[in-house]
């Protein structure tokens, strides 16, 4: 038999909703809900930490557009609902208390909590009804999730900012020198794949110069890729792109400024 202990520390608490209202300037009376919620239990990352985030740059942006004389057709409401986790409390309790209200007067409701995760595809679940709107408005987002060749571009120009700016060493200052040294010696490190290629080909762990699985008799410039071409495979085409975009752009961080390395 399995004897388990628990030492949690029970507290009764006093939770609240936040609630911010935008009136509407032709239907007052219909309400477009944005809601999103803080835990009881814990602090969440992507659920809700990254809804959050996205809800109050939000309505910073319609603040700002607000007194600039911006009013919105319809209602606009932010909730920030209390107390989630467990039991939705605060929702449900607000939700029951003007369910009439709130039953006859909301046009549609978006639920931020999860507004980013995982990669860069659009992730929706929604009425059929908002199909279409949710189309369009996915196509006025830019595309920010570059293939490899704005990558290697990036590298390329940072590569030469550096080349310019390691003329201006002082070769006086062995402080100096030993940094740019660093530098040059972390961006090999950087095309360098923990995980190797795969298979039987673990030790072959540069990303840009390596044999191929296809071809062992000289390097190839992205084996990795080149070898998922071979196969065929989009899926894993698309991935090995992606992971041959992701160090070039970790090497080229290493070739920036010190203090300006993430722009």
């Amino acid at each position: 038999s399995i004897e388990v202990k628990s030492f949690n520390r029970l507290e009764r608490k006093d939770t609240y909703n936040v609630i911010g209202i935008m009136k509407g300037e032709i239907e007052p009376d219909r309400y477009i809900v944005f809601g999103n919620h803080r835990d009881a239990w814990s602090l969440g990352s992507l659920d809700p930490t990254s809804g959050t985030a996205t809800m109050l740059e939000i309505t910073r942006v319609l603040g700002e557009m607000s007194k600039n004389g911006f009013r919105p057709r319809r209602t606009l409401m932010f909730c920030s609902w209390g107390a989630e986790e467990y039991a939705l409390i605060g929702s449900v309790e607000y939700v029951e208390e003007y369910v009439k209200v709130l039953g006859a007067r909301i046009i549609s409701y978006l639920n931020v909590d999860i507004a980013v995760e995982g990669n860069h595809t659009v992730d929706i679940k929604t009425s059929p009804m908002l199909f279409d709107i949710i189309v369009e408005a996915s196509k006025l987002v830019m595309r920010t999730k570059w293939n490899i060749t704005f990558a290697i571009n990036d590298f390329d120009t940072t590569a030469n900012d550096f080349m310019r700016r390691s003329k201006l060493i002082d070769f006086e200052n062995p402080f100096e020198i030993r940094a740019y040294n660093d530098q040059l010696l972390q961006l090999e490190r950087a095309f360098l794949n923990p995980l190797g290629q795969g298979g039987d080909y673990t030790d072959f762990k540069h990303i840009v110069f390596a044999p191929a699985k296809g071809n062992q008799y000289a390097a190839t410039g992205f084996p990795s890729v080149s070898d998922a071409v071979v196969t065929g495979n989009s899926k894993e085409i698309d991935t090995q792109v992606a992971i041959a975009t992701y160090f070039v752009r970790g090497a080229l961080s290493t070739l920036k400024e010190f203090h300006n390395f993430f722009s």
